[in-house]
Protein backbone atom coordinates (compact mmCIF):
# COMPACT_ATOMS: atom_id res chain seq x y z
CA UNK A 1 0.00 0.00 0.00
CA UNK A 2 1.71 3.26 -1.44
CA UNK A 3 1.30 6.36 1.24
CA UNK A 4 0.00 9.51 -0.82
CA UNK A 5 0.53 12.59 2.10
CA UNK A 6 -1.18 15.91 1.15
CA UNK A 7 0.20 18.95 2.84
CA UNK A 8 -1.79 21.87 1.64
CA UNK A 9 -3.95 24.31 4.00
CA UNK A 10 -6.53 24.38 0.74
CA UNK A 11 -8.75 21.89 1.92
CA UNK A 12 -10.44 21.97 -1.36
CA UNK A 13 -7.29 20.90 -3.13
CA UNK A 14 -7.13 17.29 -0.30
CA UNK A 15 -10.75 17.30 -1.59
CA UNK A 16 -10.31 17.25 -5.12
CA UNK A 17 -7.16 14.99 -5.01
CA UNK A 18 -8.80 12.17 -2.47
CA UNK A 19 -11.72 12.12 -5.42
CA UNK A 20 -9.36 12.32 -8.15
CA UNK A 21 -7.43 9.55 -6.85
CA UNK A 22 -10.27 7.00 -5.68
CA UNK A 23 -10.88 4.37 -7.85
CA UNK A 24 -8.17 5.56 -10.21
CA UNK A 25 -5.11 4.92 -9.28
CA UNK A 26 -5.11 1.17 -7.04
CA UNK A 27 -3.06 0.13 -3.82
CA UNK A 28 -2.77 3.67 -2.66
CA UNK A 29 -4.11 5.38 1.05
CA UNK A 30 -4.39 8.93 1.17
CA UNK A 31 -3.32 11.09 4.18
CA UNK A 32 -3.87 14.80 5.01
CA UNK A 33 -1.26 16.42 6.73
CA UNK A 34 -1.03 19.15 9.12
CA UNK A 35 -1.19 22.27 7.58
CA UNK A 36 2.10 23.51 9.07
CA UNK A 37 6.29 22.40 8.37
CA UNK A 38 6.86 20.80 11.19
CA UNK A 39 4.02 18.34 11.32
CA UNK A 40 5.05 17.42 7.61
CA UNK A 41 8.83 17.15 8.11
CA UNK A 42 7.36 14.76 11.36
CA UNK A 43 5.17 12.51 9.66
CA UNK A 44 7.57 12.04 6.30
CA UNK A 45 10.40 11.28 9.13
CA UNK A 46 8.39 8.32 11.09
CA UNK A 47 6.30 7.07 7.96
CA UNK A 48 8.46 7.71 5.05
CA UNK A 49 5.54 7.94 2.80
CA UNK A 50 6.18 6.92 -1.41
CA UNK A 51 4.71 10.35 -2.41
CA UNK A 52 4.23 13.70 -0.73
CA UNK A 53 2.00 16.13 -2.12
CA UNK A 54 2.44 20.00 -1.14
CA UNK A 55 1.24 23.15 -1.91
CA UNK A 56 3.83 25.98 -2.62
CA UNK A 57 1.66 28.86 -1.81
CA UNK A 58 -0.30 27.27 1.58
CA UNK A 59 -0.49 30.52 4.06
CA UNK A 60 0.95 28.06 7.04
CA UNK A 61 4.07 27.65 5.96
CA UNK A 62 6.93 27.98 3.59
CA UNK A 63 5.73 24.88 1.07
CA UNK A 64 9.39 25.30 -0.92
CA UNK A 65 11.14 25.14 2.55
CA UNK A 66 9.72 22.35 3.66
CA UNK A 67 10.62 20.54 0.56
CA UNK A 68 14.22 21.62 1.41
CA UNK A 69 13.83 20.40 4.92
CA UNK A 70 12.38 17.07 3.21
CA UNK A 71 15.61 16.44 1.20
CA UNK A 72 17.89 17.24 4.04
CA UNK A 73 16.98 13.80 5.14
CA UNK A 74 15.39 11.98 3.02
CA UNK A 75 15.86 11.74 -1.18
CA UNK A 76 13.78 9.08 -1.68
CA UNK A 77 9.75 10.51 -1.33
CA UNK A 78 8.53 11.54 -3.97
CA UNK A 79 7.16 15.77 -4.00
CA UNK A 80 4.88 16.78 -5.92
CA UNK A 81 4.65 20.57 -5.84
CA UNK A 82 1.10 22.22 -6.08
CA UNK A 83 1.57 25.98 -7.37
CA UNK A 84 -1.10 28.93 -8.15
CA UNK A 85 1.53 30.10 -10.98
CA UNK A 86 4.83 28.90 -12.76
CA UNK A 87 7.69 30.88 -11.76
CA UNK A 88 11.36 30.95 -13.03
CA UNK A 89 12.65 30.16 -9.84
CA UNK A 90 10.41 27.63 -8.56
CA UNK A 91 10.64 25.71 -11.79
CA UNK A 92 14.59 26.06 -10.94
CA UNK A 93 14.45 25.25 -7.85
CA UNK A 94 12.25 22.04 -7.53
CA UNK A 95 14.56 20.39 -10.42
CA UNK A 96 17.98 20.99 -7.90
CA UNK A 97 15.15 19.55 -5.17
CA UNK A 98 14.40 16.38 -7.58
CA UNK A 99 10.54 17.32 -7.41
CA UNK A 100 8.78 14.48 -9.01
CA UNK A 101 6.56 17.30 -10.86
CA UNK A 102 4.51 20.36 -10.35
CA UNK A 103 0.47 20.90 -10.52
CA UNK A 104 -0.66 24.15 -11.37
CA UNK A 105 -3.91 24.97 -10.19
CA UNK A 106 -6.80 24.69 -10.63
CA UNK A 107 -5.95 21.03 -10.44
CA UNK A 108 -6.98 18.97 -13.27
CA UNK A 109 -7.93 15.32 -12.28
CA UNK A 110 -6.13 13.40 -15.00
CA UNK A 111 -3.16 15.47 -13.96
CA UNK A 112 -3.05 14.61 -10.89
CA UNK A 113 -3.36 10.79 -11.18
CA UNK A 114 -0.94 11.09 -13.91
CA UNK A 115 1.31 12.63 -11.39
CA UNK A 116 0.60 10.69 -8.79
CA UNK A 117 1.33 6.91 -11.05
CA UNK A 118 4.36 8.37 -12.14
CA UNK A 119 5.76 9.31 -9.26
CA UNK A 120 5.00 5.75 -7.45
CA UNK A 121 7.09 4.26 -10.96
CA UNK A 122 10.03 6.42 -10.26
CA UNK A 123 9.89 5.56 -6.33
CA UNK A 124 9.13 1.84 -6.85
CA UNK A 125 12.61 2.56 -9.59
CA UNK A 126 15.13 4.20 -7.24
CA UNK A 127 14.28 1.91 -4.43
CA UNK A 128 15.62 -0.66 -7.11
CA UNK A 129 18.16 0.43 -7.57
CA UNK A 130 19.92 1.33 -4.88
CA UNK A 131 19.28 -2.33 -3.90
CA UNK A 132 20.62 -3.25 -6.91
CA UNK A 133 24.85 -2.39 -7.88
CA UNK A 134 24.22 -3.57 -11.09
CA UNK A 135 21.83 -1.00 -12.24
CA UNK A 136 23.57 1.94 -10.29
CA UNK A 137 25.44 3.01 -13.34
CA UNK A 138 21.81 3.51 -15.01
CA UNK A 139 20.80 5.32 -12.24
CA UNK A 140 23.87 7.77 -12.54
CA UNK A 141 22.55 8.52 -16.16
CA UNK A 142 19.10 9.46 -15.05
CA UNK A 143 20.21 11.63 -12.18
CA UNK A 144 22.95 13.08 -14.92
CA UNK A 145 19.92 13.54 -17.48
CA UNK A 146 17.83 15.96 -14.83
CA UNK A 147 21.27 18.01 -14.56
CA UNK A 148 20.65 18.25 -18.09
CA UNK A 149 17.45 19.59 -17.92
CA UNK A 150 18.22 21.97 -15.26
CA UNK A 151 20.99 23.16 -17.54
CA UNK A 152 18.47 24.09 -20.54
CA UNK A 153 15.95 25.38 -18.15
CA UNK A 154 18.27 27.98 -17.17
CA UNK A 155 19.65 28.46 -20.31
CA UNK A 156 16.37 29.34 -21.93
CA UNK A 157 15.40 31.66 -19.16
CA UNK A 158 18.58 32.90 -17.80
CA UNK A 159 17.96 32.81 -14.17
CA UNK A 160 21.25 31.76 -12.66
CA UNK A 161 24.75 33.49 -12.10
CA UNK A 162 28.18 33.32 -13.37
CA UNK A 163 29.30 30.76 -11.06
CA UNK A 164 26.37 28.40 -11.54
CA UNK A 165 27.28 28.56 -15.20
CA UNK A 166 30.60 27.19 -13.86
CA UNK A 167 29.19 24.21 -11.68
CA UNK A 168 26.96 23.43 -15.20
CA UNK A 169 30.00 23.41 -17.22
CA UNK A 170 31.80 21.47 -14.54
CA UNK A 171 28.98 18.56 -14.22
CA UNK A 172 28.08 18.37 -17.54
CA UNK A 173 31.45 19.00 -19.05
CA UNK A 174 30.53 21.91 -21.56
CA UNK A 175 32.84 24.12 -23.99
CA UNK A 176 32.54 27.79 -23.31
CA UNK A 177 30.43 28.67 -26.15
CA UNK A 178 27.48 26.89 -28.16
CA UNK A 179 24.34 27.44 -29.69
CA UNK A 180 20.61 26.58 -29.36
CA UNK A 181 18.41 24.29 -31.65
CA UNK A 182 14.63 24.23 -31.34
CA UNK A 183 13.62 20.90 -32.43
CA UNK A 184 9.30 21.37 -33.01
CA UNK A 185 7.23 18.67 -33.62
CA UNK A 186 5.03 19.86 -36.64
CA UNK A 187 2.89 16.22 -36.99
CA UNK A 188 2.49 13.05 -35.48
CA UNK A 189 1.56 9.45 -36.78
CA UNK A 190 -0.47 7.35 -34.35
CA UNK A 191 0.22 6.09 -31.51
CA UNK A 192 2.50 6.82 -28.10
CA UNK A 193 6.22 8.23 -28.38
CA UNK A 194 8.29 7.65 -25.05
CA UNK A 195 10.05 10.71 -24.28
CA UNK A 196 13.30 8.82 -23.16
CA UNK A 197 13.36 6.93 -26.62
CA UNK A 198 13.81 10.69 -28.14
CA UNK A 199 16.05 11.82 -25.35
CA UNK A 200 18.35 8.85 -26.18
CA UNK A 201 17.82 8.87 -29.58
CA UNK A 202 18.54 12.53 -30.21
CA UNK A 203 21.44 12.64 -27.72
CA UNK A 204 23.08 9.70 -29.81
CA UNK A 205 22.54 11.48 -32.92
CA UNK A 206 23.75 15.03 -32.14
CA UNK A 207 26.55 13.48 -30.02
CA UNK A 208 28.00 12.23 -33.29
CA UNK A 209 28.85 16.21 -34.30
CA UNK A 210 28.71 17.71 -31.12
CA UNK A 211 28.53 17.58 -27.02
CA UNK A 212 25.43 18.21 -26.25
CA UNK A 213 22.74 19.16 -23.42
CA UNK A 214 18.94 17.71 -24.35
CA UNK A 215 16.34 19.23 -22.40
CA UNK A 216 12.93 17.54 -22.03
CA UNK A 217 9.58 17.80 -24.56
CA UNK A 218 7.84 20.31 -23.55
CA UNK A 219 4.61 20.54 -25.27
CA UNK A 220 5.76 19.84 -28.98
CA UNK A 221 9.34 21.71 -28.07
CA UNK A 222 12.38 20.17 -27.03
CA UNK A 223 15.88 22.17 -26.70
CA UNK A 224 18.88 21.07 -27.53
CA UNK A 225 22.74 22.44 -26.91
CA UNK A 226 25.46 21.82 -28.64
CA UNK A 227 28.54 22.64 -27.47
CA UNK A 228 31.35 24.89 -29.68
CA UNK A 229 34.72 25.99 -29.27
CA UNK A 230 36.23 29.70 -29.31
CA UNK A 231 37.55 29.12 -33.02
CA UNK A 232 33.59 28.16 -33.96
CA UNK A 233 32.71 30.94 -31.87
CA UNK A 234 34.84 33.64 -33.87
CA UNK A 235 34.24 32.06 -37.09
CA UNK A 236 31.84 34.17 -39.47
CA UNK A 237 30.17 30.97 -41.04
CA UNK A 238 31.67 28.24 -39.05
CA UNK A 239 30.42 24.44 -39.58
CA UNK A 240 26.70 25.66 -41.40
CA UNK A 241 26.85 22.49 -43.37
CA UNK A 242 28.04 20.20 -40.11
CA UNK A 243 24.61 21.77 -39.06
CA UNK A 244 22.65 21.42 -41.75
CA UNK A 245 23.61 17.25 -42.17
CA UNK A 246 23.22 16.76 -37.98
CA UNK A 247 19.95 18.40 -38.84
CA UNK A 248 18.94 16.43 -41.93
CA UNK A 249 19.82 13.29 -39.86
CA UNK A 250 17.84 14.29 -36.74
CA UNK A 251 14.28 14.83 -39.42
CA UNK A 252 15.37 11.36 -41.30
CA UNK A 253 15.67 9.48 -37.89
CA UNK A 254 12.53 11.27 -35.96
CA UNK A 255 10.33 10.01 -38.86
CA UNK A 256 11.22 6.92 -39.37
CA UNK A 257 11.80 5.66 -35.97
CA UNK A 258 8.80 7.39 -34.19
CA UNK A 259 6.73 8.99 -37.21
CA UNK A 260 7.52 12.29 -36.11
CA UNK A 261 7.93 15.20 -38.31
CA UNK A 262 10.21 17.72 -37.21
CA UNK A 263 11.21 21.45 -37.94
CA UNK A 264 14.68 22.40 -36.73
CA UNK A 265 15.40 26.54 -35.91
CA UNK A 266 19.25 26.65 -35.15
CA UNK A 267 20.60 29.97 -32.74
CA UNK A 268 23.76 31.31 -33.15
CA UNK A 269 27.27 30.75 -31.56
CA UNK A 270 27.07 32.64 -27.99
CA UNK A 271 29.34 32.52 -24.88
CA UNK A 272 27.70 29.88 -22.06
CA UNK A 273 26.43 32.80 -20.15
CA UNK A 274 24.57 34.37 -23.32
CA UNK A 275 23.12 30.83 -24.52
CA UNK A 276 19.37 32.50 -23.93
CA UNK A 277 20.09 34.65 -27.22
CA UNK A 278 20.71 31.55 -29.00
CA UNK A 279 17.56 30.49 -27.82
CA UNK A 280 15.52 33.11 -28.88
CA UNK A 281 17.24 33.49 -32.30
CA UNK A 282 16.38 29.40 -32.79
CA UNK A 283 12.72 30.65 -32.04
CA UNK A 284 12.70 33.21 -34.77
CA UNK A 285 14.10 30.57 -37.16
CA UNK A 286 10.99 28.56 -36.93
CA UNK A 287 8.56 31.57 -37.10
CA UNK A 288 10.36 32.53 -40.21
CA UNK A 289 11.44 29.25 -41.76
CA UNK A 290 8.97 29.96 -44.79
CA UNK A 291 8.82 26.15 -46.46
CA UNK A 292 12.08 25.06 -45.56
CA UNK A 293 12.47 22.41 -42.44
CA UNK A 294 16.09 23.67 -41.16
CA UNK A 295 16.70 27.33 -40.72
CA UNK A 296 20.08 28.67 -39.35
CA UNK A 297 19.89 32.35 -38.03
CA UNK A 298 22.18 33.43 -40.42
CA UNK A 299 19.30 32.34 -43.20
CA UNK A 300 16.80 35.15 -41.97
CA UNK A 301 16.84 38.71 -43.63
CA UNK A 302 16.01 40.95 -41.02
CA UNK A 303 12.53 42.52 -42.61
CA UNK A 304 10.21 45.28 -41.08
CA UNK A 305 6.80 43.69 -41.22
CA UNK A 306 4.02 45.27 -41.69
CA UNK A 307 1.71 47.31 -39.66
CA UNK A 308 -1.50 45.13 -40.24
CA UNK A 309 0.46 42.19 -38.85
CA UNK A 310 1.84 43.71 -36.38
CA UNK A 311 -1.64 44.78 -35.13
CA UNK A 312 -2.57 41.40 -35.62
CA UNK A 313 0.14 40.22 -33.76
CA UNK A 314 -0.42 42.54 -31.00
CA UNK A 315 -4.27 41.02 -30.76
CA UNK A 316 -3.18 37.70 -30.73
CA UNK A 317 -0.65 38.61 -27.35
CA UNK A 318 -3.40 40.97 -25.97
CA UNK A 319 -5.85 37.88 -26.49
CA UNK A 320 -3.87 35.25 -25.27
CA UNK A 321 -3.36 37.45 -21.80
CA UNK A 322 -7.00 37.82 -21.42
CA UNK A 323 -7.76 33.86 -22.17
CA UNK A 324 -4.46 32.90 -19.80
CA UNK A 325 -3.04 30.66 -22.53
CA UNK A 326 0.36 29.44 -22.47
CA UNK A 327 1.79 31.46 -25.66
CA UNK A 328 1.44 35.11 -24.43
CA UNK A 329 5.27 34.77 -23.92
CA UNK A 330 5.84 33.44 -27.17
CA UNK A 331 3.75 35.83 -28.81
CA UNK A 332 5.63 38.81 -26.60
CA UNK A 333 8.83 37.46 -28.06
CA UNK A 334 7.48 37.83 -31.36
CA UNK A 335 6.63 41.17 -31.39
CA UNK A 336 10.18 41.83 -29.72
CA UNK A 337 11.47 40.38 -33.66
CA UNK A 338 9.03 42.36 -35.27
CA UNK A 339 10.32 45.62 -34.12
CA UNK A 340 14.24 44.83 -33.84
CA UNK A 341 14.59 47.14 -37.36
CA UNK A 342 13.08 50.12 -35.77
CA UNK A 343 15.73 52.58 -34.29
CA UNK A 344 16.51 51.82 -31.06
CA UNK A 345 14.37 55.04 -29.62
CA UNK A 346 11.43 53.61 -31.68
CA UNK A 347 11.73 50.34 -30.28
CA UNK A 348 12.24 51.14 -26.71
CA UNK A 349 8.57 53.11 -27.33
CA UNK A 350 7.19 50.12 -28.79
CA UNK A 351 8.74 47.87 -25.76
CA UNK A 352 6.80 50.54 -23.23
CA UNK A 353 3.58 50.64 -25.13
CA UNK A 354 3.34 46.46 -25.26
CA UNK A 355 4.15 46.44 -21.43
CA UNK A 356 1.68 49.10 -20.76
CA UNK A 357 -1.24 47.07 -22.38
CA UNK A 358 -0.04 43.82 -21.16
CA UNK A 359 -0.50 45.11 -17.71
CA UNK A 360 -4.04 46.71 -18.37
CA UNK A 361 -4.75 43.33 -19.58
CA UNK A 362 -3.27 41.34 -16.67
CA UNK A 363 -5.22 43.46 -14.09
CA UNK A 364 -8.32 42.63 -15.13
CA UNK A 365 -9.32 39.72 -13.41
CA UNK A 366 -6.92 40.59 -10.39
CA UNK A 367 -8.57 40.05 -6.79
CA UNK A 368 -6.19 42.64 -6.03
CA UNK A 369 -4.32 46.19 -6.76
CA UNK A 370 -0.87 45.02 -8.10
CA UNK A 371 1.72 47.21 -8.57
CA UNK A 372 1.49 49.64 -12.21
CA UNK A 373 3.94 49.26 -14.62
CA UNK A 374 6.36 52.22 -13.80
CA UNK A 375 6.88 53.57 -17.47
CA UNK A 376 9.01 56.43 -15.99
CA UNK A 377 11.59 54.65 -14.04
CA UNK A 378 11.97 52.00 -16.82
CA UNK A 379 12.62 55.03 -19.61
CA UNK A 380 15.47 56.20 -16.73
CA UNK A 381 16.75 52.80 -16.69
CA UNK A 382 16.86 51.37 -20.12
CA UNK A 383 18.26 54.74 -21.18
CA UNK A 384 21.97 53.02 -21.66
CA UNK A 385 21.00 49.56 -22.19
CA UNK A 386 21.90 47.99 -25.94
CA UNK A 387 19.69 45.87 -27.91
CA UNK A 388 20.03 42.33 -26.54
CA UNK A 389 19.51 44.42 -23.05
CA UNK A 390 16.88 46.01 -23.67
CA UNK A 391 15.04 42.91 -24.78
CA UNK A 392 16.14 40.61 -22.36
CA UNK A 393 14.37 43.33 -19.64
CA UNK A 394 11.41 43.31 -21.90
CA UNK A 395 10.96 39.59 -21.82
CA UNK A 396 11.56 39.40 -18.05
CA UNK A 397 9.19 42.49 -17.43
CA UNK A 398 6.51 40.61 -19.90
CA UNK A 399 7.05 37.11 -17.62
CA UNK A 400 6.48 39.02 -14.67
CA UNK A 401 3.64 40.42 -15.50
CA UNK A 402 1.68 37.72 -16.55
CA UNK A 403 2.75 35.25 -13.33
CA UNK A 404 1.94 38.07 -10.95
CA UNK A 405 -1.47 38.47 -12.66
CA UNK A 406 -1.85 34.85 -12.67
CA UNK A 407 -0.80 34.22 -9.18
CA UNK A 408 -3.52 37.66 -7.80
CA UNK A 409 -6.49 36.49 -9.96
CA UNK A 410 -10.03 35.70 -8.37
CA UNK A 411 -11.29 32.94 -9.72
CA UNK A 412 -8.98 31.47 -13.00
CA UNK A 413 -11.62 31.31 -16.32
CA UNK A 414 -13.27 27.86 -16.22
CA UNK A 415 -13.28 25.82 -19.62
CA UNK A 416 -16.75 26.95 -20.51
CA UNK A 417 -16.10 30.75 -20.08
CA UNK A 418 -12.78 30.49 -21.87
CA UNK A 419 -14.47 28.66 -24.75
CA UNK A 420 -17.04 31.30 -24.53
CA UNK A 421 -14.77 34.04 -24.56
CA UNK A 422 -12.92 32.50 -27.47
CA UNK A 423 -16.27 31.68 -28.70
CA UNK A 424 -17.14 35.59 -28.91
CA UNK A 425 -13.63 36.50 -30.29
CA UNK A 426 -14.14 34.79 -32.87
CA UNK A 427 -17.22 35.27 -34.16
CA UNK A 428 -18.18 38.73 -33.26
CA UNK A 429 -18.95 39.62 -36.18
CA UNK A 430 -21.79 37.79 -36.66
CA UNK A 431 -25.41 37.98 -34.53
CA UNK A 432 -24.56 36.27 -31.31
CA UNK A 433 -27.12 35.45 -28.59
CA UNK A 434 -27.27 33.82 -24.88
CA UNK A 435 -28.43 30.54 -26.62
CA UNK A 436 -25.69 29.97 -29.32
CA UNK A 437 -23.18 30.70 -26.63
CA UNK A 438 -24.59 28.01 -24.34
CA UNK A 439 -24.76 25.55 -26.75
CA UNK A 440 -21.31 25.73 -28.04
CA UNK A 441 -20.35 25.53 -24.50
CA UNK A 442 -22.15 22.89 -24.02
CA UNK A 443 -23.34 25.06 -20.22
CA UNK A 444 -27.32 25.51 -19.82
CA UNK A 445 -28.28 29.64 -20.71
CA UNK A 446 -28.83 30.17 -16.81
CA UNK A 447 -26.38 28.66 -15.56
CA UNK A 448 -23.45 29.69 -18.16
CA UNK A 449 -24.86 34.17 -17.64
CA UNK A 450 -24.64 32.97 -14.01
CA UNK A 451 -21.18 31.64 -13.95
CA UNK A 452 -19.75 34.01 -16.68
CA UNK A 453 -20.66 36.92 -14.46
CA UNK A 454 -19.09 35.03 -11.46
CA UNK A 455 -15.24 34.71 -13.09
CA UNK A 456 -15.58 37.76 -15.13
CA UNK A 457 -17.54 40.38 -13.40
CA UNK A 458 -19.42 41.70 -16.03
CA UNK A 459 -22.31 39.97 -18.17
CA UNK A 460 -21.40 38.13 -21.28
CA UNK A 461 -23.71 41.03 -23.52
CA UNK A 462 -21.20 43.34 -21.69
CA UNK A 463 -17.92 41.88 -22.70
CA UNK A 464 -19.23 40.84 -26.53
CA UNK A 465 -19.81 44.60 -26.44
CA UNK A 466 -16.52 45.42 -24.95
CA UNK A 467 -15.33 43.15 -27.68
CA UNK A 468 -16.98 44.43 -30.83
CA UNK A 469 -16.49 48.17 -29.79
CA UNK A 470 -12.83 48.00 -29.48
CA UNK A 471 -12.57 46.41 -33.19
CA UNK A 472 -14.58 48.52 -34.62
CA UNK A 473 -11.91 51.17 -33.32
CA UNK A 474 -9.41 49.58 -35.12
CA UNK A 475 -11.21 49.28 -38.18
CA UNK A 476 -12.41 52.82 -37.90
CA UNK A 477 -8.76 53.87 -37.33
CA UNK A 478 -7.40 51.46 -40.47
CA UNK A 479 -9.48 54.24 -42.70
CA UNK A 480 -10.20 51.26 -44.74
CA UNK A 481 -14.38 51.56 -43.90
CA UNK A 482 -17.02 53.93 -43.45
CA UNK A 483 -18.82 53.81 -40.15
CA UNK A 484 -21.93 52.14 -41.66
CA UNK A 485 -19.35 49.41 -42.96
CA UNK A 486 -18.10 48.78 -39.62
CA UNK A 487 -21.34 48.22 -37.86
CA UNK A 488 -21.85 45.39 -39.93
CA UNK A 489 -18.66 44.31 -39.96
CA UNK A 490 -19.12 44.04 -36.11
CA UNK A 491 -22.37 41.97 -35.84
CA UNK A 492 -24.80 44.99 -35.39
CA UNK A 493 -27.09 45.30 -38.40
CA UNK A 494 -28.81 48.65 -37.50
CA UNK A 495 -26.01 51.74 -37.75
CA UNK A 496 -28.42 53.93 -35.50
CA UNK A 497 -28.40 51.25 -32.87
CA UNK A 498 -24.46 50.78 -33.57
CA UNK A 499 -24.50 54.45 -32.92
CA UNK A 500 -25.89 54.69 -29.72
CA UNK A 501 -24.14 51.74 -28.47
CA UNK A 502 -20.71 53.06 -29.22
CA UNK A 503 -20.97 56.21 -27.71
CA UNK A 504 -22.57 54.98 -24.72
CA UNK A 505 -19.42 52.80 -24.50
CA UNK A 506 -16.59 54.71 -25.93
CA UNK A 507 -18.32 58.20 -24.87
CA UNK A 508 -18.51 59.59 -28.36
CA UNK A 509 -20.40 58.87 -31.28
CA UNK A 510 -18.50 57.13 -33.97
CA UNK A 511 -18.48 60.48 -36.33
CA UNK A 512 -16.90 62.07 -33.51
CA UNK A 513 -14.42 59.49 -32.76
CA UNK A 514 -13.80 59.38 -36.68
CA UNK A 515 -13.44 63.30 -37.53
CA UNK A 516 -11.98 64.47 -34.01
CA UNK A 517 -10.37 61.77 -31.45
CA UNK A 518 -8.38 60.11 -34.18
CA UNK A 519 -6.51 62.96 -35.89
CA UNK A 520 -5.75 63.91 -32.76
CA UNK A 521 -3.87 60.92 -31.92
CA UNK A 522 -2.05 60.48 -35.35
CA UNK A 523 -0.62 63.99 -34.19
Amino acid sequence: MYQIAIGDDRVSNAIQIKKALQGQVKGIKVVELPPYEQGILDFVKKSEPEVVMIGVNAAGFNGMETVREIRKFNTRTQIILISEAEHTSLLKEGIALKISSCLLEPLQDKEVCEAVENAILYFGKISREKENPVQQEEFLKETLKYVEYSFIYTALLSACSEAEYKSYKKLLKLEDYGYILNIEIAGAKKGKVKDEDVYDFLKSIISEHKRCVVGPRVGDRIIVFAGAGEREARAEKANTMDNVRMAAHIIVGMEERFGLQVLIGIGGVKPLVGIHLSYEEALRCIRYRGKRNVVEIRDIEEEEISREEYMTLEDQFLKSIRLGTAEALDLFTALLDSIRPLRMEIRRNKVFSLLVLADYEARIDSQSDLEYFPVERAIRGTEEMNSDELERWAYNKAEHILNAARSNRVIRKSEGVKNAIRYMEENYMEPICLRDISEYTGISPQHFSRTFKEETGVNYIDWLTRLRMENAKKMMAAEKSTVKEVCYMVGYNDPSYFSRIFKKTVGVSPTEYVNEILPNNNN
